[in-house]
């Protein structure tokens, strides 16, 4: 009788390839989305904590400076407020 030329229904042959292809496609790409996603995170934290040692460093030095005496309660006041709020 009638029979139908083309597209049988099934997933043999090319279009199982292009199945295949688009699956690992879509793996590849959301790992390297994924993957930039916590680099950035990473370094975001790294660069909080050395900031956070570098305010720590800058408020040890005026302590050890008020400690001296070589600035007064007044001057350590302002420059720690300084400090802790930039």
């Amino acid at each position: 009788m009638y029979r139908y030329i083309g597209y049988t229904g099934s997933m043999t042959g090319i279009g199982m390839f292009f199945v295949v292809v688009a699956a690992v496609l879509l793996i590849v790409i959301l790992s390297v989305i994924l993957y930039k996603v916590l680099a950035n995170k990473s370094i975001k934290h790294e660069k909080q904590e050395v900031l956070k040692k570098e305010e720590d460093t800058a408020i040890d030095l005026l302590r050890q400076e008020y400690a001296k005496g070589t600035i007064n309660e007044e001057e350590y006041v302002k420059r720690k407020t300084f400090l802790l709020n930039n």
